[in-house]
């Protein structure tokens, strides 16, 4: 992945920040997504969905890169979204896993900062390695629609 192989040569050479209002720098984010890789290499296969529920920050960097690095498929929910358009998401889609800052399972476990909840039914149908995101629409229908982007479609 370029993206991930620029990151670890900006953490060699630069000390720059990555998020304006915080120190965090390439070296920061190079380690955390290391540290994420492993856990989603023990608990996922490639093709996995993973449906992130968190706000913006070095974490939800470092997961997204890992995430993708490991071939899992990303659905991004936004943590701001009403209880009901969420949990209509989640109906919809086959997911292996939910990451959030919130505890909102009672199976959840937790991971660094984070919440996990890792399900155990049976994935009738993993999506393609090239398959990155899973974007919804705002669901003014009240029935949100999910697209499937390649990383080709976002190069």
């Amino acid at each position: 992945m370029n993206i991930f192989n620029k990151i670890v040569n900006k953490s060699k050479s630069s000390n720059k920040k990555i998020l304006l209002d915080h120190d965090y720098t390439y070296d920061d984010l190079h380690n955390l997504t290391k540290e994420y890789l492993i856990f989603f290499k023990n608990k996922l296969k490639t093709g996995e969905i993973i449906c992130l529920i968190l706000p913006y920050s070095i974490d939800f960097m470092a997961i997204v890169l890992s995430a993708r690095i490991n071939g899992n498929v990303i659905c991004l929910l936004n943590p701001n979204q009403t209880d009901f358009e969420k949990t209509n998401i989640l109906n919809q889609i086959n997911y292996s896993m939910i990451m959030s800052e919130k505890n909102i399972n009672k199976k959840n476990l937790k991971f660094k900062n984070f919440y996990f909840y890792k399900t155990k039914k049976k994935i009738k149908k993993k999506l393609n390695k090239n398959d990155a995101f899973i974007v919804y629409t705002s669901g003014t229908t009240t029935n949100p629609k999910g697209a499937i982007l390649t990383d080709n479609s976002i190069k």
